[in-house]
């Protein structure tokens, strides 16, 4: 690629002197300057997602815990009790 614009810059042509060529993939291509926004915002989004889960997980405990209560209590009024 740096050949053909060699070529083209030292041909006669107006246009090729300030000619100049770059490879670029696909992907630099696409997310060139926000790929630092994104890393920055991957462990904020980590963190959200780790709170979530926490919270469902206290949740769930709270609402275990609330039924064992139920169930302890309509063991000991007896068995015929237990069905919901």
């Amino acid at each position: 690629m740096s050949t053909i614009a060699q070529r083209i810059r030292q041909s006669d042509s107006p246009t090729g002197a300030d000619l100049a060529s770059r490879a670029v993939s696909y992907r630099e291509m696409l997310t060139g300057h926000v790929r630092p926004v994104f890393l920055a915002l991957a462990p904020a989004l980590g963190l959200v997602l780790l709170i979530a889960c926490a919270n469902v997980a206290n949740l769930l405990a709270a609402r275990h815990l609330g039924r064992q209560h139920k169930f302890a209590v309509r063991a000991a009024a007896g068995r015929r009790t237990l069905a919901p």
